[in-house]
């Protein structure tokens, strides 16, 4: 069954909202049998190397003494904040490979910040 956008209307139709719900806690629990059936060496390799994937820009900033200077470590924590408590859809077990073919490809698109001349 495919979901889409839930109306106060399709809410109030009990045998729909009973199969949105069943299907919902089936997956739910798939979801979470998954995740818990992952060893915790390859849950800690899979995370290493995703952050690793992450930091591969090539760009680096440098230590700062100044004082209240935000050097890099700062703001690494900042963005590993943020990227951690943000669902990404290309990791959805549900989606199908279209979709996941065209996130993916979003994700390397080249910025172009560096075509002209040099601002550091």
């Amino acid at each position: 069954m495919k979901f889409a956008v839930l109306s106060k209307s399709s809410l109030l139709n009990e045998t729909y909202f009973k199969q949105s719900q069943d299907i919902l806690q089936k997956q739910a629990k798939d979801d979470m049998s998954a995740a818990l059936s992952i060893s915790t060496t390859r849950l800690l390799k899979e995370h290493i190397d995703t952050w690793s994937l992450i930091w591969q820009s090539g760009f680096t900033i440098s230590r700062s003494l100044a004082p209240s200077a935000i050097n890099g470590d700062v703001l690494n924590r900042t963005i590993y904040y943020v990227l951690c408590s943000t669902p990404s859809p290309i990791y959805e077990f549900k989606i199908d490979e279209a979709k996941r073919s065209e996130l993916n490809q979003s994700l390397f698109q080249i910025d172009q910040c560096y075509e002209s001349h040099s601002t550091l």
